[in-house]
This record gives structure tokens, sequence and C-alpha cells, in this order.
């Protein structure tokens, strides 16, 4: 008999306490005011790609992090974008108003 085709997949996503796991994130980006790629944050906090990546992931969908529109080498050479959280968009220099759409960059 064979298992459910994603049971070992359902059983990872389970294992995961993914608000803890967005906290973290969210908590170590907002004390860089200058931002991490998501390969930075899984140095930071020792964590895996796939984690970090569905985290971030779900995080600007809530409209709690904003591309910045920066990128960084990640430890590959490749470019990564550059993460903030939406409270530090000030310290950065954008400015924000209406919907995520409205915010740009100050000239």
């Amino acid at each position: 008999m064979m298992d459910e085709p994603f049971d070992t997949s359902r059983a990872a996503y389970d294992s995961v306490d993914h608000v803890k796991v967005m906290d973290k994130i969210y908590e170590t980006l907002h004390e860089i005011p200058g931002g991490q790629t998501c390969d930075e944050l899984e140095i930071a906090l020792e964590m895996r790609h796939q984690t970090c990546s569905a985290s971030i992931t779900k995080l600007l969908a809530l409209h709690q992090l904003f591309d910045t529109g920066k990128r960084r080498p990640t430890r590959s050479g490749r470019a990564a974008r550059v993460y903030i959280t939406v409270a530090n968009m000030d310290k950065m220099g954008y400015i924000k108003w209406g919907t995520k759409d409205d915010t740009l960059p100050k000239l």
C-alpha cells in the first residue's frame, strides 16, 4: 500500500512552528535597518533555505516586509533581493502611503 504522495512533505511542514520562524525573521530584519537577503538571514538564523524563503514570501504577502529593489550577492555570487520591514521604511528613505504600489523611494 502506497502512502499519500505528499505525506512526508506534510509531516515536515507540520513539524515547523511557522509563526515562530516568521517572528524570528521579522525581528532580525527589524534590528538591521539596512536590510538582509534571504541568504544572509539563513546564515544569521542558521535556517534552511526552504524555511527562510517560504517565510519571507508569507511576510511579503502580509505586507510586513518590503523588497527595497536593491540586490546583494549571495554566497554563490548570484544577486539576491534585499528586504526590510515595512516599519523601517522611513529609516531607509522610503515614503509610504496608501498601498504597497504607492511606495516609492525618496528622491
